[in-house]
């Protein structure tokens, strides 16, 4: 869903992928050409369609749950600010 500053609907963006889930059920890949993403107006007229570059990487996740994020361990001091 798409709106505006005052929250009228003005459209819609559709992800269309083929992921494919490992078999511990953890991650998964898509790597199929067919991805796309389809951008419409209000009227549901098609504006745009964004599909990935010729030799662009697959796209990638990795599940997140309560306490395991998916996320590599590090040191919160790395990251933290100096006043």
């Amino acid at each position: 869903m798409l709106t505006d500053a005052t929250g009228t609907f003005v459209g819609s963006v559709t992800i269309d992928g083929h992921p494919r889930v490992t078999d511990d059920g953890q991650t998964f890949v898509d790597d199929a050409p067919e991805k796309s993403i389809t951008i419409r107006d209000a009227a549901d007229a098609v504006r745009g369609v964004i599909k990935p570059f010729p030799g662009a990487p697959p796209a990638t996740a990795v599940r997140m749950g309560v306490g395991a994020p998916g996320f590599s361990e590090r040191s919160l001091e790395a990251g933290t600010p100096v006043p």
